[in-house]
């Protein structure tokens, strides 16, 4: 009679044990996959995120630019209002560089020399608080209240109970020292701030700004002149902005240029 072969089987609690390791190994090798995939696409967000960050300006114009007009007919000084864009950071303006080009060959890099905040004390008087950068002339030291709080600052006091406009302003900062007197130069002026006290040189969401440039006896601008101011923050593309001199300016008055 033939010799019976003994074969080994697999009961099956060993079938189940195999069975078990592989899909514990599988599921490993899935998380490990699904988890690289949520990173990957994380970082594809961030990295999206940031590009249209950059590429859109934290900035932007909040109304009309403005330019004075002296007694000669020339455009002497050019205001240009701005505010934060929705959804953008806050913007330090002690980072921020200002650059001006004029047509008639000016070109002016970082021309950002001091920082004020426009208010007003207990008494109604307007008063011009310096914040940071060149100080002006003719300015005091004292405490006076704003906002319900008593603050010791450097101002300079505009001698106006009404409230200010551009001239009464720009004069008050046309005081140059005299190492700057004749030279084109440029201010930021807090005109709305959601401080209490004086701001410091972050413009936050809310907050109001006017860039003034005071244009120096070289660089004074006539009809169809041209110039482009741009604001660059640390972060975000630059705010550009571009106007024409009209064609008719009358002496010492105001001019929209849109």
């Amino acid at each position: 009679m033939p010799k019976k072969k003994r074969m080994k089987g697999i009961v099956g609690i060993e079938a189940a044990i195999v069975l078990i390791a592989f899909v514990i190994v599988a599921a490993a090798l899935a998380f490990v996959v699904l988890n690289m995939g949520m990173f990957t696409t994380q970082r594809s967000k961030e990295v999206i995120g940031r590009g249209l960050g950059e590429a859109s300006s934290a900035l932007e114009v909040d109304g009309s630019v403005l330019a004075l007009v002296d007694s000669s007919r020339y455009v002497d000084t050019i205001s240009l209002p701005i505010k934060l864009s929705p959804g953008r950071e806050a913007v330090d303006f002690n980072v921020t560089a200002l650059k001006l080009l004029l047509s008639t060959g000016g070109s002016y890099e970082n021309i950002l020399k001091g920082i004020y905040y426009l208010t007003n004390d207990s008494n109604g008087n307007w008063l011009l608080v310096h914040v940071s950068g060149l100080k002006l002339n003719n300015m005091k030291e004292g405490t006076v209240t704003i906002g319900g709080t008593q603050t010791t600052v450097t101002y300079y006091n505009l001698s106006t109970t009404e409230t200010p406009d551009l001239s009464n302003i720009t004069n008050a900062l046309k005081d140059l020292p005299a190492n700057y007197q004749g030279e084109t130069v440029a201010f930021v002026v807090f005109i709305r701030s959601i401080d209490d006290v004086p701001p410091d040189t972050v413009l936050e969401f809310g907050e109001k700004a006017v860039i003034i440039v005071l244009l120096g006896s070289n660089d004074k601008l006539s009809n169809y002149d041209c110039f482009t101011i741009e604001l660059r923050p640390i972060e975000g593309a630059p705010l550009t902005v571009e106007r024409t001199v009209p064609p008719t300016l009358t002496a010492d008055s105001a001019v929209t240029l849109g």
